[in-house]
């Protein structure tokens, strides 16, 4: 995986900021946090390739809405598909 893969959120491609890995360098680490934008806990929820897809699927279905307002506002002029690029790839 890349730097940037082993920073993004497998369901919605948040990426946290370096030095930050929410699934370890390792990408089997995983810091059980919850993700700012789409809620999932990291580690538990997105684990598996099927997981995650089904998580990312239930909350676009819900429209997509950034969860976390209160700890973490989205950045301005955020862009949902923009974000969803960053999905590592065996996530996609």
């Amino acid at each position: 995986m890349t730097e940037e893969e082993k920073r993004a959120c497998r369901v919605c491609g948040l990426l946290d900021p370096p030095p930050y890995f929410p699934y370890g360098e390792d990408g089997f680490s995983w810091d059980f946090d919850i993700c700012d934008c789409c809620g999932v806990m990291h580690g538990y929820e997105d684990i598996t390739v099927e997981g995650a897809r089904a998580y990312r699927q239930q909350w676009l279905a819900a429209g997509g809405v950034w969860q976390h307002p209160s700890s973490q506002p989205p950045p301005e002029q955020w862009d949902l598909q923009q974000q969803l690029s960053h999905i590592p790839t065996p996530f996609k």
